[in-house]
């Protein structure tokens, strides 16, 4: 069967982000408006009870029975919780819907938008709207949907950054974005043998992304093995070290 996620066009988001960003949240009645629109040649339409039901999986997974934001906890690590399960919330999300922007905008701003508000209290725009760089959530599922929710969740902001913020030299291949977020978590604890530095580190990674970008203008990364693969990021890593310390 197939099943379309509700597409909110970019105008309709944007008139509707005021009442969002100012708390003014009713999802019942919100999922029951037909402002939105279905990706072409499906069968049929996710039911508002499914959308609902993401909602309530979302809130046991953070451990609240009462359905309301306001009793997550703190320094609940939403992100992380989010990554780790996204494939499991959204089991039916096809890919092609997955990427849109438009998807995202309903599932932020019709679905999920208390989350959204708890997680960005600053109530940045860019936050409510799908897109895969300052998205609440669409960053998230497409990290867990590239490196698998384990990887992804081990990430931190800044390290997931540095792979996804220009997603046609890093994020947009999967198998050297993967092998470059293992390498990262691999070694987040490391030390240099000699300088007793950290070999992972917001600077480094940063460096290390820049270098690996400008390698691949002149080097085919698609056609190495795995052996060679790993082991260049490994080299990129340690040249990145190397600057960084000498720095």
């Amino acid at each position: 069967m197939k099943l379309s996620y509700r597409y909110l066009p970019l105008e309709v988001a944007l008139s509707e982000i005021s009442a969002v960003r100012a708390g003014k949240i009713d999802v019942i009645a919100n999922l029951g408006k037909e402002d939105f629109h279905l990706r072409p040649f499906t069968d049929q339409g996710v039911s508002q009870e499914r959308l609902i039901e993401i909602r309530t999986n979302f809130f046991d997974l953070l451990g609240v029975k009462s359905g309301d934001v306001i009793d997550i906890p703190p320094k609940t690590d939403i992100d992380s919780i989010f990554t780790k399960n996204s494939q499991l919330l959204l089991h039916d999300l096809n890919p092609i819907d997955g990427f849109s922007k438009d998807v995202w905008s309903y599932l932020t701003l019709r679905v999920l938008p208390d989350f959204a508000l708890w997680r960005w209290p600053d109530n940045a725009e860019e936050r409510f709207l799908g897109g895969a760089e300052r998205s609440a959530f669409q960053r998230l599922w497409q990290r867990a949907y590239i490196l698998g929710p384990d990887l992804a969740s081990d990430l931190q902001e800044d390290e997931a950054v540095n792979i996804f913020e220009r997603p046609e030299a890093l994020g947009g291949n999967k198998r050297l974005s993967k092998f470059f977020a293992e390498y990262i978590v691999k070694n987040r604890g490391v030390t240099g043998s000699k300088s007793g530095e950290k070999i992972i580190s917001t600077k480094i990674v940063k460096q290390a992304a820049k270098r690996l970008r400008r390698t691949m203008s002149v080097q085919v990364v698609q056609t190495m093995s795995d052996n060679e693969l790993s082991e260049h990021i490994a080299n990129t890593f340690k040249d990145a070290f190397a600057y960084e310390i000498s720095r």
